[in-house]
């Protein structure tokens, strides 16, 4: 076989899908390889919880967790400063143990102004149908 038969249009065209191929396949084990490597949380564990609750107890007041109402209610009931709570707050939320809301005050003597206040992140729920039964997944 000529050295020049080697550099046909068909063999060019088969070398060129099996660099593709192989690109494509390296590109998704990296993919896959960076998504299934754990993420460290920075927030505290037990600031967390504390304010956990103290969102919680906000939410059963029929009250609006604000920024202001947080730091007041970690100072009270727990002893956290301002600046750790807020430090804290931001922790949380950027780990997505907390999310942040904001919406236009409408009654009050803010009212058409922008509020911003905290709530816990909602359980996604996964239902897979399996014949009569259901199986529910949490993740």
């Amino acid at each position: 076989m000529a050295l020049a038969d080697l550099f046909t249009s068909s063999f060019i065209v088969d070398l060129y899908e099996w660099i593709v191929r192989t690109y494509v396949a390296y590109c998704f084990f990296v993919f896959s390889l960076f998504e299934s490597m754990t993420r460290r949380r920075v927030s505290c564990p037990q600031v967390t919880q504390q304010l956990w609750d103290v969102i919680k107890s906000t939410r059963n007041a029929r009250q609006v967790p604000t920024t202001d109402k947080i730091k007041k209610m970690m100072q009270k009931d727990f002893g956290v400063s301002d600046e750790e709570t807020m430090r804290q707050l931001s922790h949380c939320v950027r780990d997505g143990l907390i999310e942040v809301t904001k919406r236009t005050v409408s009654k009050g003597n803010n009212a058409g102004s922008e509020q911003e206040w905290y709530k816990l992140p909602a359980i996604r729920v996964t239902i897979l149908y399996v014949g009569p039964t259901v199986l529910c997944t949490f993740g």
